[in-house]
């Protein structure tokens, strides 16, 4: 009762929406205002959460880094779930609006509507995955630590000669003692897609989807708020933040 007098009822305040989305319209954030420098869009991380209490929705983020290390949020979706749909939905919203380069790289695990996405997409937009959820991934069906550091590992290493080596210990070390190899495993994943020694820079040293999961952290609270909360939670602390990291 305490939470709906503060922040309105979890059902009716999607009607609230459309007033909402108006207003915001007539002073929007835009990257463009800033004075940000060429490179805040090279390298995009994009994830998604669920909403807490009363919905069941997830929050699809997208998240930039200029060269100084700002981190910079640049889209928000709220969809029913994950799926080839809302993903396709949120990344030609991305494309349309906020992002004009076509020669960015986008971080994200390997959720299949997501994957999917990418393929129809049609952007040649280099995506690639995140080592952390490769590393939790592999864990899970192997259940073995030592492989799990050594797939860590053998993704940070820079140099390619090296990155081989590893590569040869690892098939070597799980050899006989599974069903499937590594490079079994790894499936459709392109060799550019996951190691830094062969992404061509692209990167930028960015291995995970730690910045959207940072930001996910700051915005934790809101999403237990009432819909129209959500949004107005999210814009006001994004028009606080701008004006600051474009100084």
């Amino acid at each position: 009762m305490a939470m709906e007098q503060l922040y309105g009822d979890y059902y009716s305040s999607y009607n609230e929406l459309q007033g909402r989305m108006a207003a915001m319209r007539e002073r929007p954030i835009t990257i463009r205002e800033k004075n940000f420098p060429s490179d805040v869009l090279d390298v995009c991380a994009i994830y998604g959460t669920w909403l807490y209490g009363k919905y069941t929705q997830i929050l699809l983020i997208a998240i930039s880094q200029d060269g100084n290390r700002n981190v910079l949020p640049i889209a928000f979706a709220i969809v029913d779930k994950e799926n080839l749909e809302s993903w396709e939905f949120f990344l030609t919203n991305l494309r349309r609006y906020v992002i004009s380069n076509g020669n960015i790289c986008i971080i994200s695990d390997r959720g299949k509507g997501l994957i999917a996405a990418n393929r129809r997409f049609g952007v040649p937009w280099r995506s690639i995955y995140c080592i952390r959820h490769i590393a939790a991934n592999f864990h899970r069906d192997y259940k073995n630590a030592d492989w799990k550091r050594q797939v860590v590992a053998t993704v940070y290493e820079l140099k390619p000669h090296i990155f081989c080596q590893k590569m040869i210990r690892l098939e070597s070390d799980m050899e006989g003692q599974t069903n499937t190899s590594f490079q079994q495993w790894l499936g459709t994943m392109e060799l550019w897609q996951w190691p830094q020694s062969f992404d061509e820079g692209f990167r930028y040293g960015q291995i995970t989807t730690n910045l959207v999961e940072g930001v996910n952290a700051v915005l934790l609270k809101t999403r237990y708020l009432s819909i129209a909360s959500v949004f107005s939670a999210t814009f006001y602390r994004l028009a606080t933040l701008m004006p600051r990291m474009g100084q």
